[in-house]
């Protein structure tokens, strides 16, 4: 696979700082430090090109402009169509990295779209760590919660009771996870 090409609209800066918060959080243990960044180099700039082909001229330069921009609402709006209409497709990462991936460069674009805001105002520390929150970390708790039959299943199939009927301890483990995975909701939602 090639490495997709940067987009003009965006600087190296503001690829370069995409990159730094995916590497942060998603591991690749077989590969060296150079090879994350150039894997998640090539992760972030298709989902930037599948944002680009989409999205007209005057939507993305919202991405660097402060002057005007979009109401948090509309950002919002758009953040959710994009995330379900893009097609992206990175084989080379797990699916959980792959959705965590898309979803944090289409928040990171939608937001700085928004008024007053800017790509480069929503990389630095204070405005990026919330996303990353909401992307990297819920997406996670996420994954497990949407999993959460398989969860039980696989917690019930390693618990050895000889007593109990396996129906009872397959039972026991479903609640357990669901009441696990409703907390973790609440959880979410109240951060």
């Amino acid at each position: 696979m090639a490495q997709p090409r940067r987009p003009s609209w965006l600087s190296a800066g503001n690829i370069a700082s995409l990159v730094t918060c995916v590497d942060a959080i998603i591991a690749l243990p077989s590969f060296s430090g150079a090879e994350e960044q150039f894997i998640f180099e090539s992760a972030v700039l298709s989902v930037v090109s599948a944002v680009e082909a989409v999205l007209p001229a005057p939507y993305l330069s919202l991405c660097s402009r402060t002057d005007e921009g979009l109401c948090a609402e509309q950002a919002e709006a758009l953040r959710a169509r994009l995330c379900e209409s893009i097609c992206v497709s990175l084989p080379f990462l797990q699916p959980t990295a792959e959705w965590q991936v898309v979803h944090f460069v289409v928040r990171m674009l939608t937001s700085a779209m928004v008024d007053g805001c800017s790509l480069s105002a929503m990389l630095e520390d204070e405005a990026v760590g919330p996303v990353v929150l909401e992307v990297f970390v819920k997406g996670n708790a996420g994954a497990f919660i949407s999993r959460r039959e398989a969860c039980a299943e696989e917690l019930a199939d390693s618990i050895a009771l000889p007593l109990l009927p396996r129906a009872a301890v397959g039972a026991a483990c479903a609640r357990a996870v669901d009441v696990l995975a409703h907390a973790l909701e609440d959880a979410m939602m109240s951060a």
